[in-house]
């Protein structure tokens, strides 16, 4: 978990990825191929919306409450 914050951390203030990233996809795939597609999506991100999955029958009464965001929150 630290290795990847540090290659995110570094994502964020460089701009490109470290060779720290290049290595480990290296290690973790013989293809080039593979190493570009590991990497590609950590270096250029999509935005996913949030989704609440129910495994089981949804209930008839939302378990959830709604809270008031905090001043930094959009």
């Amino acid at each position: 978990m630290s290795l990847l914050i540090s290659i995110l951390s570094y994502l964020l203030e460089h701009g490109k990825p470290p060779n720290l990233m290049f290595k480990l996809s290296r290690s973790l795939f013989a293809d080039t191929a593979e190493q570009e597609k590991f990497i590609q999506p950590v270096t250029n991100p999509q935005a996913f919306n949030p989704v609440i999955l129910w495994l089981q029958p949804k209930p008839t009464e939302n378990p959830f409450t709604v809270e008031i965001p905090v001043s930094w929150q959009p």
